[in-house]
């Protein structure tokens, strides 16, 4: 069958999601939300699964986009969701705020850093968010820096135990933001 699966441990075996509401071929990322629902990010909207109910609600967005690219819940429990031109907060009290990007950019991961930035990846590159300023900041390449950050593939983002941010890419090797100067430094495979 088409459409999501769960794995119920308790029996060794994957059961289906209730499709009933659920579109059967667009699934694009999961997210566990509470002990009891996971989130279901698809390219027709996002909806929620309740596994004691064994049931499926759509969630209404306050923005027209139905692309929901990833998702991602920070250490302070609220939930952020990737779109292909802008991105939400879910928070705690089940409001939402959308963040509009520079331009239009199909949002492909978040991390939140120790210093309590949100970072994004996107299909334009990097941006880094802190509500005091209330608008994503798009990480400039250094003219050093072979290539562009800005390249259409999931970007992961990982903080080192020094504080250092890595920034993965496809084809032009990992960028390091070091915590210390904050000039970005690129590695690739002809790096030795």
């Amino acid at each position: 069958q088409q459409g999501g699966y769960i794995f119920n441990a308790k029996a060794g075996r994957f059961e289906n999601i209730d499709n009933k509401v659920l579109p059967p071929k667009d699934i694009t990322c999961f997210l566990q939300s509470s002990p009891n629902s996971v989130l279901i990010g698809t390219t027709s909207g996002l909806f929620m699964y309740f596994k004691a109910l064994k049931a499926t609600s759509a969630v209404r967005l306050p923005v027209a986009s139905a692309n929901i690219s990833c998702l991602y819940k920070d250490n302070h429990g609220n939930i952020w969701i990737g779109t292909n031109d802008c991105f939400l907060k879910f928070e705690r009290d089940n409001t939402f705020t959308v963040i509009n990007l520079p331009s239009k950019a199909l949002v492909e991961s978040f991390f939140m850093d120790s210093k309590k930035r949100l970072w994004i990846g996107t299909t334009d590159g990097f941006y880094s968010y802190s509500e005091s300023k209330g608008k994503p900041e798009k990480l400039i390449d250094a003219p050093e820096a072979s290539g562009s950050l800005a390249l259409n593939n999931k970007k992961p983002i990982f903080e080192d135990n020094t504080g250092n941010l890595w920034f993965g890419t496809f084809g032009r090797g990992i960028y390091m933001l070091p915590s210390h100067s904050g000039k970005l430094l690129n590695f690739t495979t002809t790096d030795t």
